[in-house]
């Protein structure tokens, strides 16, 4: 019986014992109070202890306060072979990228544990602390964002563990010992190349519109690309035979694209066009850093019932921007030879992990904004229509 049922059948049963003033009853009741009396260490019929004493006005029946217990998890110690990846995405890409990686480390005596960002930052921040609390050899990471990972890498670099950081250059930290990329100078270059020739500047038949979308505003790297195609284009626009008409956005910030993303150049797409149809005309190239943003200008301009497009170049040579070239869409792209990229990117993290100097491919251009980090490039080349498989 519980407690307050219990208090309750007591009352009852004294006040029924006073009125009627018979003591031979109040013997009789108190013999079945005893009789129902729990046992010291009772259980009720749910399963609750109940005390033994019989004086229940002393009972105090609130719950103790619990502790919860402390559930963060807290350094483990790794047996020294042990090479974490973080990589953005799930997808064909970057599973073949890391099987190469992970082919070469294991050859070599390591085990590698491979995480998968899903395109979210706040995982890949999850992902990188745990690498570097559990005290991996060494960490490499594919960024989703060059800027998100700063007190991540932090721990890391406290922890001594050396950060190679690939495809993109993480920014503002001290902690990324190397930089694993493709030639972001030569895309540039060979786009610059590709526009010039598709317009026949040299041959000066009167004045080319250009526009310009480059890539992330925070992203070094693409800078680079972007100040190696205006090296080869600059002297046209210095001579008048090529200009643009988006005068409002003149310099690398101002001409960049959220994410490199093509849904992100979708508004500034449509405005480029509109600028260029009360003139009657439209630009005779955009400068697409990616293949996202040139499958983006195609999408507009088609959508806008433009009756030709512009000359446009590209970067990646994804699937789509493939058949764009085929039938003739998109000018040309600059191929990523991702195997290439994985086995250099195999070569270095080995190399970390041992303590060992390899000669860097560039030591004076990719500047993160805390340091000037050791970069080894995977070299690129142009796809057009005339070579494309």
């Amino acid at each position: 019986m519980k407690k307050k049922t219990f208090l309750i059948y007591l009352a009852s049963s004294l006040l029924a014992a006073a009125l009627a003033g018979c003591s031979n009853q109040e013997k009789e009741l108190q013999k079945e109070e005893d009789s129902q009396k729990p046992s010291e260490n009772e259980t009720d019929a749910e399963g609750e202890e109940i005390s033994g004493n019989g004086n229940t006005a002393d009972v105090d029946i609130t719950p103790e306060p619990q502790e919860l217990p402390d559930v963060t998890p807290g350094a483990v110690e790794s047996d020294g072979k042990v090479i974490g990846l973080s990589l953005p995405e799930e997808n064909a890409q970057w599973t073949q990228t890391a099987q190469v990686i992970r082919d070469t480390l294991e050859s070599a005596g390591y085990r590698v544990e491979i995480n998968y960002a899903g395109g979210e930052i706040q995982r890949q921040q999850m992902q990188t602390e745990a690498m570097a609390l559990n005290k991996y050899k060494a960490i490499l990471v594919v960024p989703i964002n060059v800027q998100a990972l700063g007190s991540e890498l932090a721990k890391a670099e406290e922890a001594g563990i050396p950060v190679v950081s690939c495809d993109g250059l993480l920014m503002f930290s001290d902690a990324v010992d190397y930089y694993v990329g493709f030639d972001n100078v030569k895309v540039g270059t060979l786009q610059g190349e590709n526009i010039r020739d598709a317009l026949k500047l040299d041959e000066n038949n009167g004045t080319k519109y250009i526009e310009f979308f480059a890539g992330d505003p925070d992203d070094c790297v693409a800078q680079l690309t972007y100040e190696a195609v205006m090296k080869i284009l600059q002297p046209y626009l210095g001579n008048g035979t090529l200009a643009y008409r988006d005068d409002t956005r003149q310099s690398y910030m101002e001409r960049g694209t959220m994410n490199a993303d093509g849904s992100a150049a979708a508004a500034r797409l449509e405005e480029i066009y509109d600028i260029y149809n009360k003139e009657n005309t439209q630009p005779d190239a955009v400068w697409c850093y990616n293949d996202s943003i040139a499958a983006a200008a195609i999408q507009t301009f088609e959508g806008k019932g433009a009756s030709s497009l512009p000359v446009l170049t590209g970067f990646g040579l994804d699937e789509e921007a493939a058949n764009y070239i085929r039938e003739g869409k998109q000018s040309m792209s600059v191929k990523k030879d991702y195997q290439a990229l994985a086995a250099r990117a195999a070569e270095v993290l080995l190399a970390a992990a041992e303590g060992r100097e390899i000669p860097a491919d560039d030591t004076e251009t990719y500047n993160n904004g805390s340091r000037i980090v050791p970069a080894y490039i995977v070299d690129v080349q142009t796809v057009t229509k005339e070579n494309i498989d």
